[in-house]
């Protein structure tokens, strides 16, 4: 996520873009919850399938790293979705 607004700020400064698209951008890079999309007017994201395979494997990976852990809670993978 941070790598996306990393670029598409540098792009846009590289193109000087106006200061409306570097708010619209910013705006649109943080909505996350489904009502925020609505309010905006937004098409829902697709996830392409090469990404949804990954997606898919993020509950297992939290497992594998609690269970090397002993089973204890790792706060860091809460960020994972």
């Amino acid at each position: 996520m941070k790598t996306a607004f990393v670029s598409a700020l540098l792009a846009a400064t590289t193109l000087a873009m106006s200061p409306e698209f570097l708010q619209g951008a910013e705006t649109g890079i943080f909505l996350g919850e489904e009502a925020q999309f609505k309010d905006y007017s937004c098409a829902m994201p697709a996830v392409a399938p090469e990404a949804k395979m990954y997606l898919d494997m993020i509950p297992a990976f939290k497992g594998m790293i609690e269970g090397m852990n002993q089973g204890k809670h790792v706060a860091a993978l809460d960020t994972l979705s």
